[in-house]
């Protein structure tokens, strides 16, 4: 919300609309109310699963195919989603929302807290943490020399399989180039000496980071479905957000109760010592 940067009036017609959203959800919960007899059976299902899983088996694949094909019909007896209603009203939102703040929206990814010192000022979603690949270099620089110059392909082979796992799979025909660019980096970081690689491990996890596909993936599925398309979606899960209401209503207070400061007249205000006879009290030293 802070880095929204809300006007009172956005305040006010945001908390209506989120008091809107929650009632239409309401409404579509009660019209969809499913077939006690389909979700009996569905649980049941579930139940057999759950006391396999805690005897320490695996559940066969007929059972689990079963039970999804008990919960598509216990999801077919609630009858059709209605989103008419919420989807207008998403519209209703965007419009009162600025092009910065539809932007903010637009690149928001809601994965951790940013520190304090992050210096973009639009403080919301995921701040850059270089950590994990540095820590990560770390440990491939750490490998003894005789078992990487024996053992490299296959080294290279899983940290790169490592990194798919984590980060999406690299396309067939890019895979085997995005290996020899891994090999060219883990080479010239294991070539540096500690101190060496401590002054330079920011630039080098930089580079590590463009085997992150995430961002990649993120940005062509926003081509594909369109940017417009992203920002309505994060207006209905976060702006209209079943708690949403609550929050602005308490910013909304907040912000009526707070009291304007007092005119100063910066004439007559005493310099510090370090202002005094033409110097500056914030200028370095």
């Amino acid at each position: 919300m802070n880095g929204m940067n809300y006007s009172v009036h956005q305040l006010a017609h945001l908390a209506q609309h989120a008091k809107q959203a929650e009632s239409l959800r309401k409404d579509a919960r009660q019209d969809r109310a499913a077939d006690p007899a389909a979700l009996e059976r569905y649980r049941a299902a579930l139940a057999q699963i759950v006391s396999t899983l805690e005897a320490g088996g695996d559940p066969d694949k007929d059972t689990v195919n079963q039970a999804l094909k008990l919960r598509r019909q216990a999801d077919r007896a609630r009858g059709p989603r209605k989103d008419t209603d919420l989807a207008a009203l998403t519209k209703t939102v965007k419009a009162i929302l600025f092009e910065s703040q539809q932007q903010v929206l637009l690149d928001y990814n809601p994965c951790l807290i940013p520190p304090k010192n992050l210096k973009d000022p639009v403080r919301v979603g995921q701040a850059h943490d270089s950590a994990p690949a540095i820590n990560a270099l770390q440990r491939l620089r750490s490998i003894p020399a005789r078992r990487w110059e024996t053992d490299r392909d296959s080294i290279l082979e899983k940290s790169l399989a490592r990194l798919e796992e984590a980060h999406g799979k690299f396309p067939a025909g890019e895979r085997e180039a995005a290996k020899e660019t891994l090999c060219d980096l883990l080479e010239r970081s294991r070539a540096l000496s500690d101190i060496d690689f401590e002054l330079q491990k920011e630039d080098f996890a930089a580079e590590f980071q463009q085997f992150n596909r995430k961002e990649e993936l993120k940005k062509e599925l926003e081509g594909l479905v369109g940017e417009d398309s992203v920002v309505d979606g994060k207006i209905r899960s976060f702006l209209l957000h079943p708690r949403a209401a609550a929050l602005y209503e308490t910013r909304l207070q907040q912000l009526k109760n707070a009291a304007a400061g007092k005119p100063v007249d910066l004439d007559k205000i005493s310099p510090a010592d370090h202002c005094k006879n033409g110097g500056c009290a914030i200028k370095e030293k």
